[in-house]
């Protein structure tokens, strides 16, 4: 074949694709990598075009059926030219009339794929979570699997089985038989538990967890005969206990997917919650030799081990006892407990965000557990419209009203507070008792569709016109698990709701000449990738959406843009400071769009709720610079969990308010000169 053809990187046309197919139908695709050289065979070079081959804009199935030649070929033919080039799917998917096709042929790609190239990056994270990195080691969507399975059916899903050894080299399409045959119920437990006892075969370990299962108890089965695996591991050299580590890490990832976790530390915590027995002589004491230990909790639950010896407690366990079997033990246990309380707020505002149904017992479980119970004890929860905190079994308002729980019990957003009508009453309660959340709840920004938004109905354009610098925004984006391949788009995969960040002229294209620009929003339903309606957009999932750009625009901005004065953040600053200024008896403060107007008893002062700026009349901007870390854990400021500048905004306000109380020399001089 002519060398020419390798130096071909994309080419295009539903034609070329039946030409191509047509031309292979009696040859088999070059698996693995493939190069198209001078000595390449008919074979080589066709696989190599195929696979740079893409449909151009308007493509569809009536193409490909007006070519004469491309109706002869049999069903497998076309099924296996569309895995060995994935963009195709979607087109073959309408072609055949088999709905579901292509979302079962990337599930292939994801788990089976040696590489991942960024389209295909873009490709899979429609429809799953799971990292590259973590589908190459083993991990299983079994969501995607059930989903897909159900949708193609078992005759079509062999069909892709079948064709999934054009993924990648060698034996590697072999690898999900396992998986699926465990998803299905196929494989025989005590068969897979004999295979990983004996050879510690990490496929069928995996496998295991994935099998379906019928209570708490079996799961917290499965579970400890992972953890036995990772501890057995200690006894292998230094390379087998890295794979090993990993394949635990996959393992459990797998069963909480498996057991409906969205997140892997709360079905850990679930999972710990349930074996607490097994560590919990360290709640009370362990004689070692003449000392006693004992684990406790602080009021944050974090753990922290106490050592005494003679009635006298030491700053620290004796440096001697370090390696005594048991005291490891101890410390271990503590060093497990701390890093669960480190995860507890980010996994805890994760559940809130993607409105995770807790069961009764599930809270009862966390109320009990030394580490986690602080932190929910301090949160609100939701169940049937009835807001309030959870106690033995019940919901508790501030005002004492209780009421049973559902076995769907959430923890309480913005919106079921504001539904409630209850918002304010709660942030006064908060405030007044001096209650501090493990994350921004009651007093969590809410974002709610605009007018201009409704009357656009299918487009946000609140934030068009912002320029983003491209690293920092990528980056910040990537924390709150937005995809930045092709493009900022998040997927709510168990809603089936992707929203899209969209720029001008595209995202990471043309920031060498000039910055990205921000065009609109959009909201996709990922069943069939059509455009949703802003009021069919779950309120949860569109605030939670709309707050994730604030903080891209403001934090992330480009130019003279004023971060801190989106529409947003000043309305909810506003409201704390309608709830703020009232308990704290100051009068002599209004509102007044963007900025707060103060009438003090040495002058008139603003202060810009965006920028935190604050001036005095008729002699210019103060000077008030802010010490964000000096008094921390002094003033109870619940409003000012890591969201600094709101706590500058009100803390100047507060101050200027009271400017007869100013001592600071440098403030008191510029207002009286």
């Amino acid at each position: 074949m002519s060398p020419l053809a390798g130096k071909i990187n994309r080419c295009y046309g539903s034609y070329n694709f039946a030409k191509i197919v047509c031309a292979m139908n009696e040859r088999n695709y070059v698996r693995g990598y493939n190069f198209a050289g001078g000595n390449s065979t008919k074979g080589q070079t066709l696989s190599f075009l195929l696979k740079n081959l893409y449909p151009k804009e308007g493509e569809n199935a009536h193409t490909l059926g007006q070519i004469k030649e491309f109706k002869k070929l049999g069903v497998q033919k076309i099924v296996d030219a569309a895995m060995y080039a994935p963009q195709w799917l979607g087109i073959v998917e309408e072609y055949l009339m088999v709905p579901g096709l292509q979302k079962a042929g990337v599930w292939f790609h994801a788990h089976l794929n040696e590489y991942f190239t960024e389209e295909k990056n873009a490709l899979v994270a429609r429809y799953s979570s799971i990292s590259p990195m973590d589908f190459k080691a083993g991990a299983f969507d079994s969501r995607w699997f059930r989903e897909a399975l159900s949708e193609v059916g078992e005759k079509n899903f062999a069909l892709l089985y079948k064709a999934a050894k054009y993924i990648a080299g060698g034996n590697l399409h072999k690898r999900s038989q396992p998986f699926a045959d465990s998803v299905r119920g196929k494989l025989d437990k005590s068969d897979v538990l004999e295979k990983v006892a004996k050879s510690r075969n990490k496929d069928y370990l995996l496998g295991y967890t994935l099998m379906p299962y019928e209570s708490q108890e079996e799961l917290l089965e499965r579970y400890m005969f992972v953890e036995n695996f990772r501890k057995e591991s200690r006894q292998f050299g230094a390379m087998r206990r890295q794979s090993e580590a990993q394949a635990y890490d996959i393992a459990i990832q797998n069963l909480a997917r498996i057991g409906g976790y969205e997140d892997t530390n709360r079905f850990v915590w679930q999972m710990e919650s349930l074996k607490l027995d097994s560590v919990r002589h360290w709640f009370e004491s362990v004689k070692v030799d003449e000392l006693i230990l004992t684990i406790e909790f602080d009021e944050e639950g974090i753990a922290s081990m106490k050592c005494t010896k003679d009635d006298k407690v030491l700053k620290s366990v004796p440096a001697a006892y370090k390696n005594h079997p048991v005291v490891a033990e101890g410390l271990e246990v503590v060093k497990s407990l701390k890093e669960q309380q480190k995860r507890a707020r980010k996994t805890l505002e994760r559940a809130m965000v993607h409105r995770d149904a807790f069961t009764k017992r599930e809270l009862e479980l966390l109320a009990r557990n030394p580490v986690l119970g602080p932190s929910t004890k301090k949160l609100l929860f939701v169940s049937s419209g009835f807001v309030g905190f959870f106690a033995d079994g019940f919901l508790v308002d501030f005002n004492g009203s209780m009421t049973q729980v559902d076995e769907n019990i959430y923890i309480a957003h913005p919106y079921d507070l504001m539904t409630s009508k209850t918002w304010h009453d709660w942030q006064k309660h908060f405030y007044t008792e001096r209650i501090k959340q493990p994350f921004k709840q009651v007093f969590r920004e809410y974002y709610c569709p605009n007018v201009d938004e409704l009357k656009e109905k299918t487009i946000s354009r609140r934030y068009a016109g912002h320029q983003l610098q491209p690293q920092k925004a990528a980056r910040l984006a990537e924390e709150r698990l937005w995809n930045t391949s092709e493009g900022l788009f998040k997927v709510y995969f168990k809603e089936h709701i992707m929203v899209s960040l969209n720029f001008e002229s595209g995202w990471f294209s043309p920031m060498d000449i000039e910055v990205p620009t921000i065009h609109s929003v959009e909201f996709f339903n990922t069943d069939n990738w059509n455009v949703m309606n802003i009021t069919e957009v779950p309120p949860v999932f569109f605030s939670e959406a709309m707050r994730d750009i604030d903080l891209l625009v403001s934090a992330a901005h480009y130019g003279s843009v004023d971060p801190e004065a989106s529409l947003s953040t000043i309305e909810m600053r506003t409201a704390l400071i309608n709830v703020l200024l009232p308990l704290l008896k100051i009068d002599n403060v209004t509102i007044n769009k963007s900025h707060a107007l103060i009438k003090g008893e040495f002058g008139e002062y603003t202060v810009h709720l965006g920028s935190g700026v604050a001036h005095m009349q008729a002699k210019g901007m103060m000077p008030i610079l802010p010490v964000h870390s000096s008094h921390r854990g002094r003033v109870f400021l619940p409003f000012a969990d890591d969201d600094l500048k709101t706590a500058e905004v009100l803390t100047k306000i507060v101050m200027l308010a009271e400017d007869k109380k100013i001592k600071d020399p440098v403030i008191l001089g510029f207002i009286r000169s």
